[in-house]
């Protein structure tokens, strides 16, 4: 299925709040500038940079949240991998702690692509709409997963220490399955605080190559996210 057939698809309710085309070989990309920038929308042929969408920078500088209690994906350690042969897909290592008299927001920017939270530890947050209205918190359980479209962007505030692994997804890469795979019914499964052994694990893989401990050029690195992205983006009937 393309990403227009998947775009046609219904959005996942409470969620649609809470990228990037290269053309590349397989392999690591340890170029922070290259693969970082891209998912944010900051190249000159991006999309999101020709709708005037603001970037992460201007974003933290404009926001009442308040100084150093806005959370970005640039400020934790990341990875950037082209599971295949083009498309890349990035990963980050989410771990910050809460000092009880600070608020803490989690801020995704608008992109396409999918999300996933991937929780190594049990976290607590809610939901932030586009209008101010704050959600109920939630407890989202270790070994659980969200995928959310981040068409709108997304926003959490957080009640506990985060302690995850959290992927992005472009639709391009989606295409890209789809293309490789035939066989797969690419269908990605919006959801939240949902149980999913396997990619807990694939996500507890990959938190070695973030400090180091492994090689990130070591093969192993691009088998783990080929693997992570076809357990998010295909129909689990499929992998069986």
């Amino acid at each position: 299925m393309t990403r227009r057939g998947l775009q046609n698809g219904a959005r996942f309710a409470g969620f649609d709040h809470f990228g990037m085309k290269r053309r590349r070989s397989a392999g690591v990309r340890m170029t922070v500038f290259a693969c970082v920038l891209p998912i944010f929308g900051l190249g000159p042929k991006s999309p999101l940079a020709r709708k005037n969408i603001p970037t992460e920078k201007a974003m933290a500088a404009s926001s009442d949240h308040g100084a150093g209690k806005l959370l970005l994906l640039s400020h934790f350690p990341s990875l950037c991998v082209a599971p295949f042969s083009r498309e890349t897909m990035s990963a980050w290592r989410l771990h910050q702690a809460l000092v009880e008299t600070t608020e803490l927001v989690f801020h995704l920017e608008a992109q396409p692509a999918y999300f996933a939270m991937i929780y190594l530890g049990s976290v607590t947050h809610c939901d932030l709409l586009r209008n101010g209205e704050a959600l109920s918190p939630r407890t989202y359980d270790r070994g659980s997963i969200c995928l959310v479209d981040l068409a709108d962007g997304a926003e959490i505030r957080l009640s506990t220490t985060l302690d995850a692994v959290g992927v992005v997804v472009p639709f391009s890469l989606v295409d890209e399955v789809a293309l490789r795979f035939p066989e797969l019914r690419v269908r990605p499964r919006l959801r939240r605080n949902a149980p999913d052994p396997v990619v807990h694990k694939l996500g507890l893989a990959l938190v070695p190559f973030f400090s180091g401990e492994d090689d990130r050029n070591s093969p192993a690195l691009q088998h783990i996210i080929a693997a992570l992205c076809i357990q998010l983006v295909a129909d689990q009937r499929t992998l069986h």
